[in-house]
């Protein structure tokens, strides 16, 4: 690889915008099954979304010590 810190970052933003999409299905899912552990389902929604935005406000963050 000749630029390591480039492929982070897209292998960063890529992945953020993954767990963004994947926080807002797992939402949607939640709220239209309300099954057993919608708290839980709901929460767990809630965390990929924050970590997905995490990743896309401070990419280099994870990369850069």
């Amino acid at each position: 690889m000749a630029f390591p810190l480039g492929v982070a970052y897209g292998i960063e933003i890529f992945v953020g915008i993954l767990l963004i999409i994947s926080g807002c299905a797992y939402l949607i899912h939640a709220v239209a099954t309300h099954k057993h552990g919608f708290v839980w389902q709901l929460l767990l929604g809630l965390l990929y979304l924050a970590v997905g935005i995490m990743l896309l406000v401070y990419p280099l963050s994870g990369v850069v010590p």
